[in-house]
C-alpha cells in the first residue's frame, strides 16, 4: 500500500508539473521516442552483423582457469531484474530518474558498445555455456512457441548486463536500494564470468564505459534542454 500511495504521489505530482510546463514533458518524450528507439534498433542491427564477421579472437583468460564453467543463466537473470525494478522504482518515487537523461544514456551505450566491438573482435570461449532469457523464454512457451532465443557469440566487448546495471546504480541517489543493487551487479559479474558468456576484461571495463554513459549523457539531456529554454 506504501509502495503505491508513492507511486500515485509521483505520478500526480508528475501530471501537474507537465501541466504548468509542457516543454520538458514533449521533450522527454519525443527524447525516449527517438533516441532509445534508434539506439534499439541500431543495436538490434549491429549485433546481426557482427555475428556474421570472420577473424575473431578468442583470449586465454587466466580467470577461467579459477573456476569450471556453469550455466549462471538463472542467477544473471534474477540479478539483472531485480537491479531493473530496485533502480527504477528508487528513481521514481526520490524523483531523480528524468526519462529524457535515460534515453540520451542508452543511446550513448549502444554507440559506444557498436564501437568497442568493432575495434576489439571478439569470440566466445569454447568453453561457454550460452546464457538464456527464462523469463523471456517463459512468455514465449506461454504463445506457444519453443521459447529457445538466438544466442549471438561474438557479443563480447564490454558487458552490455552489467554495464545498463552500473548505469542505473549511478543514477540511484544513496540509499538501502542502491547498496542492493550494487551487491547484485557483482554478483551478476561474476556470474557471467561463470558461464563464460564474457572474459573478465569485458566486466572490469564495463563500470567505466557506464561512468561516461551517465556523466555524457546528463550533460547531453542538460544542453538540450537549457537549448529549449526548459
Amino acid at each position: 500500500m506504501l509502495c503505491a500511495l508513492s507511486m500515485l504521489g509521483w505520478l500526480s505530482s508528475a501530471v501537474w508539473a507537465t501541466l504548468l510546463n509542457p516543454v520538458p514533458a514533449v521533450y522527454s518524450c519525443c527524447t525516449v521516442v527517438a533516441a532509445a528507439g534508434s539506439a534499439f534498433w541500431m543495436h538490434y542491427a549491429f549485433l546481426k552483423w557482427n555475428e556474421n564477421r570472420s577473424g575473431l579472437s578468442i583470449l586465454n583468460d587466466p580467470v577461467f582457469t579459477l573456476v569450471p564453467p556453469y550455466d549462471t543463466s538463472e542467477l544473471v537473470a534474477w540479478c539483472q531484474n531485480v537491479c531493473f525494478v530496485v533502480a527504477v522504482y528508487h528513481l521514481l518515487v526520490t524523483g531523480a530518474l528524468w526519462w529524457s537523461w535515460l534515453a540520451w544514456c542508452v543511446f550513448l551505450f549502444v554507440c559506444l558498445r557498436c564501437i568497442s566491438i568493432t575495434l576489439c573482435p571478439l569470440h566466445v570461449h569454447p568453453t561457454v555455456r550460452p546464457l538464456r532469457e527464462p523469463l523471456a523464454e517463459y512468455w514465449a512457451r506461454c504463445m506457444g512457441h519453443n521459447g529457445r532465443g538466438y544466442y549471438y557469440y561474438h557479443d563480447l566487448f564490454f558487458s552490455g548486463h552489467t554495464t545498463v546495471c552500473c548505469m542505473l546504480w549511478l543514477m540511484m541517489p544513496p540509499g538501502w536500494p542502491k547498496t542492493v543493487c550494487g551487491v547484485h551487479i557483482m554478483v551478476m559479474a561474476a556470474a557471467l564470468v561463470v558461464s563464460r558468456a564474457h572474459y573478465s576484461i569485458d566486466v572490469f571495463v564495463a563500470p567505466f564505459m557506464a561512468f561516461w554513459t551517465v556523466h555524457a549523457g546528463a550533460w547531453t539531456d542538460a544542453w538540450c534542454r537549457a537549448a529549449l529554454g526548459g
